[in-house]
Formats: structure tokens, C-alpha cells, sequence
């Protein structure tokens, strides 16, 4: 099934993002850092997304705690130097699963709300090419109730390496990934090609939520679904600051 995703933007070297209405505080610069959350959060970032999952800075749950922001908790086996030197698992979505649901329960005895959680599996952080693959096909085993998915595959070398192609020349493939991730139980897709990505999902969605009624297939065109709508809306959010753009 097709529908109901959000969109995270994902840019090189920014750390506060504002891509419309939702700004995320974006650690994914291998250092999870407390006090730039902080800042961010201060002037306006509405997500906080941690590769560590609030392991690397002891401070960085202090943050998600005080603050209320949503958090991303996403696995990464080893730190940004060691996590590709030893992708084997010997359960890959076990121990993926496992780790998740740890995490968040650390969280919530630290005193994160429990609807703020959302879980991240970590497409190529740790991960063979074979078992990024396998984790977007394999995504309900991380669903759970209150906790969206989140999926980061756009531009990642598994879907350009293996063909011989470069960083930009990932599109198709980011797109793919997107489409499939989302059929299989993505809630939130973080890319960094939006409007393409948005494009996808709505041709995707129109396909999966097509109907044929007999005897009436020149009937009246219904179009295609409404745009993915901001990341935060996954989380409850209502209020939306006065000048934000619509």
C-alpha cells in the first residue's frame, strides 16, 4: 500500500534544514552533538535526527527530553571510521529490530515521549549492499505502533555502485527505493531530490489506489493524490508559525 508518507529533505553539509515547514536538526555529520541541537531547536528545527540514537552524546537525550522535539533513532553498528569494515549479521533484521526497540526504551525512561519516537534502520550505515536491499524489503519488522519508519537510501553508493555510475546519476535508483520503501511500510522518506521524490510516490500512489469500474472506464478522472505533506505532520504537530510557508 501505497500512501500517507512524508518527506525529510537531505542536503550535504547543512545541519539545520529548512525545507518549508519542517526543519530537522541533522546529525548525520558523524558527530552527535548536544549543544548544536540545542541551538537549532532555539531557532526554529522541529526534528531532531540522530545516527547514534542518543548513544554518542550522553547530553544529546537531555535535549530530546527538555525540548519535546521528535526524534529519529537510527542503527548504525560502529562509529562513521569502522561501520563498513564488518557488515555481517548473523540476524540481520533481529538484531536491527532489537536494537531499535532498545533504544527506545532508553529514551523513554530518560523521559522522551513515547509518540515522539520514530525508528530508523540505517540503509548504509553498517550495512552490505545485499543488506540494504533486504531492509527495504523487509521494513514491517521494524513497524510499531506511535514509532514511523524512517528510510535514508537517496543517493547511497549501493544504488549506483553496482552500476557503475556515480553520486549523480542515482536518481532512478533513489526513486526506486523510495517507491519500494514506501510500499513496504516507510512512513518518512528522507532525499535529497524532493519534488522528484514527491512526483513518484503520487504516480505510485495513483497505481496502487486505482479502481476499474465495469462498464464505466470512461468515467470522470479523479487525478492524482494530494503532494506528501511535512515531516512533521507524522508526529501530530497542528500549529504551524505564522510565516511558514504554506
Amino acid at each position: 500500500m501505497i500512501a500517507g508518507c512524508d518527506l525529510l529533505a537531505n542536503v550535504f553539509g547543512s545541519e539545520l534544514l529548512d525545507y518549508g515547514r519542517a526543519r530537522v536538526v541533522h546529525t548525520d555529520n558523524h558527530r552527535a552533538r548536544a549543544a548544536l541541537a540545542r541551538q537549532a531547536l532555539d531557532v526554529g528545527a522541529d526534528i531532531i535526527n540522530d545516527i547514534s540514537a542518543l548513544a554518542e552524546d550522553p547530553h544529546m537525550v537531555e535535549v530530546a527530553v527538555s525540548s519535546g522535539a521528535p526524534v529519529i533513532l537510527m542503527h548504525r553498528r560502529g562509529t562513521a571510521a569502522t561501520m563498513q569494515q564488518n557488515t555481517r549479521y548473523d540476524d540481520l533484521l533481529s538484531e536491527i529490530r532489537d536494537f531499535l526497540e532498545d533504544r527506545v526504551r532508553v529514551a523513554v525512561e530518560a523521559g522522551a515521549r513515547a509518540d515522539r519516537l520514530a525508528v530508523d534502520p540505517g540503509i548504509g550505515f553498517g550495512k552490505s549492499v545485499t543488506a540494504n536491499f533486504a531492509l527495504i524489503k523487509h521494513l514491517s519488522v521494524f513497524a510499531r505502533p506511535g514509532h514511523p519508519v524512517v528510510v535514508g537510501a537517496s543517493r547511497k553508493s549501493f544504488l549506483w555502485k553496482p552500476l557503475g555510475l556515480s553520486p549523480e546519476q542515482a536518481l532512478e535508483g533513489s526513486l526506486a527505493a523510495a517507491v519500494i520503501a514506501v510500499a513496504n511500510g516507510a512512513d518518512m522518506i528522507r532525499t535529497h531530490d524532493v519534488a522528484a521524490t514527491a512526483r513518484a510516490l503520487q504516480v505510485a500512489e495513483a497505481i496502487d489506489t486505482s479502481t476499474v469500474t465495469r462498464g464505466n472506464t470512461n468515467g470522470r478522472d479523479a487525478g492524482f493524490p494530494p503532494t506528501a505533506v511535512p515531516a512533521t505532520d507524522v508526529f501530530g504537530e497542528e500549529e504551524r508559525s505564522s510565516d511558514a510557508p504554506g
